[in-house]
């Protein structure tokens, strides 16, 4: 893995664009200038690396999961 990082921090320097696909969060922080994050298909996050931290790039990944997906509109409300 280091071979492969140092390669892509290196033709990143030269002006080359890299999508790197991985679930990791250190290598998400240790190799991005900017993050996406797709959840069940769909793009859920959008951060630049300086100012993304790893909860926010973990509730982005969250979004659509769970019983928060499901929770009904609160006081009656509709969304």
């Amino acid at each position: 893995k280091a071979d492969v990082f140092r390669t892509m921090r290196k033709l990143s320097r030269d002006g080359l664009g890299i999508l790197f696909a991985t679930s990791d969060l250190d290598e998400v922080m240790a190799l991005s200038d900017r993050i996406a994050v797709m959840s069940n298909g769909r793009l859920t996050g959008m951060f630049d690396r300086a100012e993304a931290t790893e909860a926010a790039i973990v509730a982005a990944s969250a979004l659509g999961h769970g019983p928060t997906a499901q929770l009904a509109p609160a006081h009656g409300e509709q969304r």
